[in-house]
């Protein structure tokens, strides 16, 4: 399977995670995960950005700078969704906020094809199950994985068994 790495697209996500972390000195961890990542790779358009993060978090920043989301993000749990309005994406931008370490979180993943990540150096992570279903062109869902995810994600690619 041929990658694509949009470096434009990396340095920006590197920028909007240090951007969060310098308002949040206190984060343990944070990573751009999942689809964003799994669809610049795959060179699909890319509809949104999640930052998943881990530790502690200055609550005035996420007041004046973001709005809790009713997103379910179905399989994972211990986790509020905020959606972060910032000047520096064109893209809508999730924060997911975490009580697990993320690789954990990122191993609850519905889908093996999401399970990519970029981290805070603007290292590209993939795991060996994301690079067997990608190689493959296999689609591979968690047992308890929504319907209304599995279409999308079928939907989106079409080409994938």
């Amino acid at each position: 399977m041929n990658f694509t790495f949009n470096e434009p697209f990396i340095k920006a996500l590197v920028a909007l995670q240090q951007e969060l972390v310098k308002h949040n000195p206190d984060t343990t961890y944070c990573a751009v995960m999942g689809g964003a990542i799994r669809d610049m790779l795959l060179n699909k358009p890319i509809k949104d950005i999640d930052i998943f993060v881990s530790g502690t978090l200055n609550t005035d920043w996420f007041a004046d700078n973001c709005k809790l989301s009713g997103k379910d993000y179905g399989t994972l749990t211990n986790f509020m969704v905020f959606n972060w309005y910032t000047a520096n994406s064109d893209l809508p931008v999730q924060i997911i906020v975490c009580k697990e370490p993320l690789w954990e979180v990122e191993q609850k993943f519905p889908c093996t094809l999401s399970m990519v990540h970029v981290d805070y150096l603007g290292a590209v992570n993939m795991t060996r199950e994301f690079r067997y279903a990608a190689d493959n062109e296999l689609l591979i869902f968690t047992e308890n994985c929504p319907e209304e995810y599995k279409e999308r994600i079928h939907a989106k690619y079409p080409e994938f068994l």
